[in-house]
């Protein structure tokens, strides 16, 4: 579900993009520098963002509906994603894991605890 929230944002900012380069083309044309042939292909290619764009939401509701039949909930009560992809970090180093595990241990948080009361 976050990869198709992921593409639908990006077809947004493509819809928003066409939209800013068709307003360019139309200046252009108004001041006699490009053809009408111009405008009529940047329109064409903001109706396909948009295609594009109506597409994203479908998928991401199909997402959704998958999430909500898999958890065995309503589709309206469908969890909203909390964060978006990023990129994965590099994972710690065994020593780093063992030492806080170590540390987290709470036979030996009380242990400690015991200690210092004494």
């Amino acid at each position: 579900m976050l990869a198709a929230q992921e593409l639908l944002q990006a077809q947004q900012n493509a819809v928003a993009s066409q939209q800013k380069h068709l307003a360019q083309v139309r200046s252009f044309y108004q001041a006699g520098t490009r053809p009408k042939i111009d405008v009529t292909n940047q329109e064409l290619a903001l109706a396909r963002s948009q295609v594009d764009l109506r597409q994203a939401q479908a998928n991401l509701d199909v997402a959704r509906a998958a999430l909500a039949t898999a958890m065995g909930i309503p589709i309206q009560q469908a969890p909203e994603p909390v964060e978006a992809l990023e990129e994965s970090r590099e994972p710690d180093t065994l020593d780093k894991l063992l030492a806080e595990a170590e540390q987290n241990r709470p036979d030996i948080a009380a242990s400690r605890d015991q200690l210092f009361a004494a």
